[in-house]
């Protein structure tokens, strides 16, 4: 799987280019009201970008801002221009985008076939279709606010851009006032009476209807009025220009966008993608109205809405129902008010953080420390404000706990939301994630999320930008065990996104299962590829965030995955382990609480105690300074790697003091009582564990067969069980034949199935340094 290609400088960054905050900038591409559009150069991301940055600094303008800034990053989709980043520096704020190169479709028209044009109007629709879904309407839509770039295939890709007219439905009024806005040429009839209660997705189905006429006619459908200004377009029903050219099927479309009431359009976006897709593909389009009794039920219905409550309350006969209604509909504004701004709270936290683990590598824990007490700030004003505030206080502790790399806690908190009622879009995501992450990368100490309903809470969260696309396809890989799958949607999301170090880690963690496949296979140069892919992956992510503790434990995780191939063929080094073990060092005093870390400096100090026994030396002291470790810096409750960590050094001590003729009772007793862990370089510790308490049992002359049964059992009952497994059931069998041989029972059939066992290990692995002492021990005997 080859790497991903890093991003290019552009030919005009030299060190001449004036420099604003983290950005270098480049050439103008535009100007407007408020600001100009230029070209720039992300010095912490290392790629180019758009930025729209505000020269007007008036409170007003800032605010307004502020606000598009927030509304567009709320969407992820194909068709819409996406939202890096907010920026202030020395007094200039400005916003990071995608950089778009191409035309708009305004200036493109002329180069558009009708084919085309409506293609590139189906995909916008339904990108539209994604901001709806998220309470979202443009307000803004127009040929000049869809810009055009090309594809890996030649074709034009459309971007939908400009978002600072966009309402948020779901917002308090404050965010955006009452009045004309837009461009007259495009707007709806009620976007033109500036009546605010009546925006909603039928007013973009309008604009989109209008862009389709200019694409069409050469015109908006208010007559041969430019889109940058001229005369107001009077609001009546439509009639389009006596053109041949223009289908029927494709009029009819035209007809139904631009119907000035609102109920007569189409109902969604969606709905006219569909008919565009349908007339694009030669099928029958369902652009139909209703008719006269259909619109007189509309307009009664509609009027009936309107005057029902204030009768009903004039008359003092508001039902139960109705005012139960009224409180939950004020209960849900309240909700989404607090929702809103605790939204804009974690948002801020993790942009401070993400430049924080983007910095040279330096102390984090003031930077954690700030993340905790805004989080101790958010939980108190949970309980001050009281149940309205439950499921958007839990879903925001939730995504700062993700901010933090707290998985397990950030599932926790995204479960509370959803018991509490906040089961949006927002809630479905961020739980998404945290669960699937959390299985991901192994840090999950129950069974994993079911991966039917990971893929619903992802498919009900679908175009939020907190996560992109294809890092949930990469977690939904993970979670169904499609780790091939799991690596490529993993590293094209680095690829996309390279500040969102969480994929290139799960990337990390797929190559290192695939890797740890491969070699309990007996392919080992199939398993140093993965092990090397992963640990370039882990660089280039740690290139980016030198200061990111889940950079350094991938990179350290895949340094171990290389150690372990080389430690069991008598190929590791002490001193391939010395600059693995600086770094875990240096990362761990940056942040000494983080369990990744730990889990790190204790897996290395394992393989070297591992390499030292081999080596026929006292592992001693590098065993006393784990123990110290656990002891003094480890927390309870324990992550999965952290309690395979403690087993593993309990184990080893127990094997240590075996060795020396001492007792191994007390660690030994100490490790069977841990709950069963995680494999560890391929080995099943209990499984381990287990043939040292039947070798101490037999060395006291007590019957080992019990224990020996149980180790034997927690080997694989298949035809080709890897390579560790057959080893450690020779070792089984050859304690039991030295038993059997000590009491006057025939051995031969316990000799028997341990040359079975070991013949199929080393039939995989020739090389084994274990494989080869097991082979001594069998020579000669008969």
């Amino acid at each position: 799987m080859p790497p991903p290609a890093l991003n290019l400088q552009p030919m005009w960054l030299d060190a001449q280019c004036p420099r604003l905050g983290r950005y270098v900038l480049g050439p103008l591409l535009g100007k407007g009201g408020m600001g100009e559009v230029m070209e720039g150069w992300d010095l912490v991301l290392h790629r180019v970008v758009a930025l729209k940055v505000l020269r007007n600094m008036e409170p007003t303008a800032v605010i307004r801002f502020m606000h598009e800034a927030q509304v567009h990053a709320r969407v992820a989709h194909p068709n819409i221009c996406r939202v890096y980043d907010v920026e202030v520096s020395d007094g200039t704020v400005m916003i990071s985008m995608q950089l778009v190169r191409g035309l708009n479709l305004e200036q493109a028209r002329g180069e558009l076939a009708t084919e085309e044009a409506v293609t590139l109007l189906a995909q916008v629709a339904e990108g539209v279709h994604a901001a709806h879904r998220l309470k979202l309407i443009h307000r803004d839509l127009k040929p000049s606010n869809i810009l055009l770039e090309r594809g890996d295939d030649g074709r034009w890709v459309p971007y939908i851009c400009d978002f600072g007219l966009a309402l948020a439905l779901d917002e308090p009024a404050f965010t955006a006032g009452n009045g004309i806005i837009g461009t007259p040429a495009y707007m709806a009839p009620e976007q033109f009476r500036g009546d605010r209660s009546r925006i909603g997705p039928a007013t973009d189905v309008y604009c989109l209807g209008g862009t389709l006429h200019y694409l069409l006619y050469g015109r908006p459908p208010g007559g041969s009025v430019a889109t940058s200004g001229g005369p107001v377009p009077k609001k009546r029903a439509i009639e389009l220009p006596q053109n041949r050219e223009v289908p029927r099927d494709l009029r009819s479309i035209l007809v139904k966008c631009l119907q000035p009431d609102a109920g007569l359009r189409y109902g969604t976006a969606a709905g006219l993608a569909e008919d565009l897709w349908a007339f694009r593909n030669g099928e029958k389009v369902d652009a139909s109205l209703p008719g006269p009794l259909g619109r007189l039920w509309r307009r009664w219905r509609s009027r009936a809405a309107a005057v029902l409550p204030y009768a009903l309350g004039a008359g003092g006969l508001l039902c139960g129902s109705a005012a139960t209604a009224l409180g939950l509909g004020l209960a849900q504004s309240r909700a989404a008010t607090l929702a809103h701004r605790f939204q804009v709270e974690t948002r801020q936290m993790e942009l401070d953080l993400r430049l924080e683990r983007a910095q040279p590598p330096h102390d984090l824990r003031p930077a954690l420390a700030r993340v905790r007490s805004r989080m101790d700030a958010l939980r108190a004003e949970m309980k001050a404000l009281g149940p309205a505030a439950s499921g958007p206080g839990h879903l925001a502790l939730a995504q700062a706990c993700l901010v933090l790399r707290d998985f397990g806690r950030a599932r926790a908190e995204a479960e509370q939301a959803w018991e509490a009622g906040d089961r949006g879009p927002a809630s479905a995501r961020v739980l998404a994630c945290a669960l699937g992450t959390e299985a991901a990368l192994g840090e999950g100490g129950g069974p994993p999320p079911e991966p039917g309903r990971l893929e619903a809470l992802f498919h009900r969260g679908r175009g939020l930008a907190s996560e992109g696309e294809t890092y949930g396809q990469a977690l939904m890989a993970r979670v169904r065990r499609d780790d091939l799958k799991a690596a490529a949607e993993g590293l094209a999301e680095a690829k996309a996104n390279p500040w969102r170090v969480e994929a290139s880690a799960l990337a990390c963690a797929s190559l290192g299962t695939l890797g740890q496949a491969a070699m309990e296979g007996g392919d080992f140069p199939g398993a140093q590829a993965r092990f090397d892919e992963a640990l370039d992956v882990a660089r280039r992510a740690l290139a980016l965030a030198p200061s990111d503790g889940l950079a350094h434990h991938a990179t350290l995780v895949s340094a171990r995955n290389l150690a372990a191939l080389q430690l069991d063929q008598g190929r590791l080094g002490l001193g391939t382990l010395a600059p693995w073990e600086a770094q875990c060092r240096q990362a761990l005093e940056r942040d000494p609480g983080d369990p990744r870390l730990q889990d790190d400096w204790l897996g290395l100090r394992i393989l070297k105690v591992l390499r030292l026994r081999d080596l026929g030396q006292d592992g001693r002291r590098d065993l006393d300074e784990a123990m110290i470790f656990q002891g003094t810096r480890l927390k309870e409750p324990l992550t999965r790697a952290l309690a395979t960590d403690r087993m593993a050094v309990l184990w080893l001590q127990a094997q240590a003091a075996f060795q020396r003729g001492e007792e191994p009772g007390p660690a030994l007793g100490e490790a069977l009582r841990s709950p069963d862990p995680a494999p560890l370089l391929f080995l099943d510790l209990r499984r381990e564990a287990l043939i040292l308490k039947a070798r101490a049992e037999a060395a006291r002359n007590l019957d080992p067969r019990p224990s020996l049964d149980e180790a034997l059992a927690r080997v694989p009952l298949t035809d080709h069980p890897a390579w560790t497994a057959s080893q450690s059931a020779c070792e089984a069998w050859l304690v039991r034949a030295a038993w059997e041989a000590a009491h006057g029972q025939d051995a031969a059939a316990s000799l028997r199935r341990a040359r079975t066992h070991l013949n199929a290990a080393l039939q995989l692995n020739p090389g084994s340094v274990r494989g080869r002492a097991l082979e001594a021990r069998l020579r000669g005997r008969p």
